[in-house]
């Protein structure tokens, strides 16, 4: 009977001191893992189809197809540009436009087009006995080109203005820059009295095609205007 006491008793002794010895060991690894640094939480990329705005500072920008870093407007000066205007005459101008005259130059400088960026008028230098010819230069791939109207018939081409007048004729063009449109008025008084010819054509520019086309609507509120004016000056009225 003692000999099963004795054994019983080193058993629970074993036990107790297993325990105890897994207790301590487990202790240690606990202190060892606490004094590890923790390591970095690590997110999931987002899957979104938004556009990514770059942070200030940094290099790399999203550019949207078919735009450019800055929506600033060149600055224009037209009068450096004159050696390009007159290449740009001498390749594109139709055969109908006169050569570059001595009278050459720039006669005015306006935004018609609504861009922000002012179109040149061009004064071609050889004109008539009594007028002016003037075309329109845009700014176009950082370059000066010729202006294109597209006429009545459905024609594309650039136009040659004329301004000035005599006792009979006359013939001139202008702009409304708020809405897009040159016109030109052309009229010839009768030494009768009667009521004289008079005409005028507009044409509105079209940003999408980038090209000024004839108005019919326009061309007659134009024509109604002007031409009531130029009627009332008459030098031949009775």
């Amino acid at each position: 009977m003692n000999y099963k006491i004795a054994f019983f008793a080193i058993v629970i002794i074993a036990i107790i001191s297993l325990g105890l010895s897994a207790g301590l060991v487990y202790k240690e690894r606990q202190e060892k893992n606490s004094s590890l640094p923790t390591p970095p939480s690590i997110q999931a990329p987002k899957t979104t189809n938004e556009t990514q705005t770059p942070q200030p500072g940094t290099t790399s920008q999203v550019i949207q197809p078919g735009t450019t870093q800055s929506n600033e407007k060149p600055n224009i000066s037209w009068k450096s540009l004159i050696p390009d205007i007159k290449a740009e005459l001498q390749k594109n101008a139709p055969p109908t436009f006169p050569i570059i005259g001595p009278g050459f130059g720039i006669l005015k400088e306006e935004d018609v087009t609504g861009d922000g960026i002012p179109e040149a008028f061009i004064n071609i230098g050889t004109g008539g006995a009594y007028t002016d010819s003037v075309t329109i230069m845009i700014f176009e791939n950082n370059q000066p080109k010729l202006a294109r109207f597209k006429d009545k018939s459905g024609k594309i081409t650039p136009l040659l203005f004329s301004e000035g007048a005599s006792v009979v004729h006359g013939v001139m063009f202008d702009t409304i820059p708020e809405k897009r449109t040159i016109y030109e008025a052309k009229w010839t008084y009768k030494d009768t009295g009667d009521e004289p010819d008079c005409d005028a054509s507009a044409y509105r520019w079209n940003a999408n095609l980038k090209i000024f086309e004839f108005d019919e609507n326009l061309s007659m509120e134009v024509q109604q205007n002007y031409c009531a004016r130029v009627k009332s000056l008459n030098p031949f009225k009775n």
